[in-house]
């Protein structure tokens, strides 16, 4: 049974500092687990708790919110393909089920149920036009072509599932694990590849969530494993941009973050992320991050609010404008200045997923070396040759300006290490073994 929830959350008065701060406070009484905005003021929030699921909504930019609430339902996400319609995905009795609304939010009904049988797990719904979306959980896929009335399972859809997936005109690009599937047709047709931290036999990553941009993407990952990739510490935090039309991924290595979690891009170049570190300075340091340079680089922004631990998603509706939530203390985050000041640089260490040996006809021989390696480029003159360990300090660098460039690595330790080719226009990182 639905009902109006009595007033279980407390509203914090907006206070801006140029930071990222708390506008919605909620205690213990449940999780946030999605938003989505359709611009700076108008958004919903949906969450859940061990008795059902809520529906929060603000058309003020948080200073207020209504609510409605679900019983037996245990709400996972949320997406609006138009002001007025709008749909959520929900575990409902053991199974995965459909909400939507067609007046903006005033009132959702259960129009979809029984579609696959799951556990409480991560999956995501997505929504080309106000008819025609996406499902997915792990092991299974499902599309509907009538506003989600009926679903037909997609039989071609990658086996495994991916956690999460986002829409972008025509093209849908869905993210799990090491999976990467995409369609430019609406979802007659997928696609399939796997990302490059996974070499055939040792998996160093999981996606978590995506945020498509045409046939771009930005995504984050769980990086695993990481000791033996000689970083600080097991778990480490990766965001992946790329191209499904060219294929081209750069997956970036955050040695000293212990993960990542939700992305938003909310212009061209303009990217921000959740994100944690592998230890606190001080008391319980937390930070989202921000590039402004379309990912190359990645700067802290720091929230003075304690209970940052446990945000996941974030949504943007603009480039000044973001909201975050997550974690069983149900806060919502939020920044009317672009999260204000850029402080530090987070280390990263990028790595192209092409082979060097791609459609640029880069060759590095021999690789495994003991010393010496050369490198060629059988197009154009190589500019530029730098060498990195894999904390991403600089090694060395070289200018040849000759289609050959001759790389001694003989003083340096056994190991992996990164090699970045500037040739014409175009830059590629590869990895180097030192026996």
């Amino acid at each position: 049974m639905r009902a109006i929830m009595t007033l279980m959350f407390t509203v914090s008065t907006i206070v801006t500092f140029g930071q990222w701060d708390i506008i919605h406070a909620s205690g213990d009484n449940g999780g946030h687990r999605d938003l989505y905005f359709l611009n700076n003021d108008t958004g919903f929030v949906i969450g859940s708790n061990g008795d059902g699921s809520y529906i929060l909504r603000t058309e003020d930019g948080g200073t207020d919110w209504d609510s409605l609430w679900y019983d037996d339902h245990q709400f996972k996400t949320i997406y609006f393909p138009s002001a007025d319609t709008g749909y959520i995905a929900c575990f409902y009795f053991n199974t995965v089920a459909v909400l939507r609304t067609i007046n903006g939010g005033d009132s959702w009904q259960l129009i979809a149920d029984s579609l696959e049988n799951a556990v409480s797990v991560p999956y995501a719904i997505s929504f080309f036009n106000n008819d025609t979306g996406i499902i997915t959980l792990q092991n299974w896929a499902a599309k509907t072509i009538d506003a989600g009335e009926t679903w037909t399972e997609l039989t071609d859809y990658p086996y495994g599932g991916t956690n999460d997936g986002d829409i972008n005109g025509n093209t849908y690009i869905g993210i799990g694990s090491a999976i990467i599937a995409w369609t430019f047709d609406y979802g007659e047709n997928f696609e399939e590849g796997m990302l490059g931290y996974f070499d055939g036999t040792n998996l160093y990553g999981s996606h978590l969530f995506v945020k498509a941009k045409n046939e771009k993407f930005l995504a984050s990952a769980l990086g695993q494993n990481g000791d033996e990739l000689g970083l600080p510490s097991f778990s480490f935090g990766i965001l992946t941009i790329g191209n499904v039309l060219t294929q081209e991924f750069d997956v970036r290595y955050f040695p000293y973050l212990s993960r990542t979690y939700g992305v938003s891009w909310p212009s061209e170049n303009i990217m921000y992320a959740v994100c944690r570190p592998i230890y606190n300075e001080g008391a319980n340091e937390r930070f989202f991050m921000k590039s402004i340079d379309g990912g190359d680089t990645w700067y802290r922004q720091e929230t003075i609010e304690p209970y940052y631990y446990g945000t996941q998603s974030l949504f943007c509706p603009s480039e000044s404008v973001c909201y975050a939530v997550g974690g069983n203390n149900a806060y919502i985050y939020k920044t009317t200045n672009g999260g204000g000041p850029l402080l530090d640089e987070v280390t990263q260490i990028v790595l192209s997923v092409k082979e060097i040996d791609d459609d640029l006809n880069f060759s590095i021989a021999p690789n495994p070396t003991s010393g010496q390696v050369l490198v060629n480029s059988e197009k154009e003159k190589i500019k530029e040759v730098k060498v990195f360990d894999l904390q991403g300090k600089e090694l060395f660098k070289t200018y040849p300006n000759d289609f050959n460039a001759l790389i001694d690595l003989s003083k340096f330790e056994s190991g992996i290490y990164l090699i970045q080719i500037m040739a014409g226009d175009k830059i590629r990182t590869g990895k180097i073994v030192r026996e």
